[in-house]
């Protein structure tokens, strides 16, 4: 299996996302599942306050990323913005419950995307 963590994370339109963190498997198959992003939230006049600590891991769905070619980079079929309301976590993953998946996936489901 290919290691992503370290990889860089960007937009279709080369803007830079985040740093893979880590990589989650299927437990059934030994597949990668998602990717966990280390995204560190901008500073959104009016919500700057709310957020503690603007740094998160946000697992993604293996499927919404397409690797660059020649490059340790990874483009992720979404955009800074769709990524702030993103379910996430506070420390870095082992592995997800069955309920944190389901989450997951349905939020990447209702977010549109250039291959969707």
């Amino acid at each position: 299996a290919v290691q992503f963590a370290g990889y860089q994370v960007c937009s279709p339109e080369g803007k830079w996302l985040g740093e893979v963190a880590s990589v989650l498997l299927e437990p059934e198959t030994g597949n990668t599942a998602y990717l966990v992003l280390f995204f560190k939230e901008p500073r959104v006049y009016g919500r700057a306050l709310m957020v503690k600590d603007p740094r998160r891991f946000v697992p993604i769905p293996w499927g919404r990323f397409t690797p660059v070619a020649g490059d340790d980079t990874l483009s992720l079929d979404a955009d800074e913005m769709s990524l702030i309301p993103a379910p996430y976590l506070e420390k870095e993953p082992d592995s997800l419950s069955a309920a944190q998946a389901s989450a997951i996936d349905n939020y990447w489901q209702c977010v549109g995307g250039e291959g969707n």
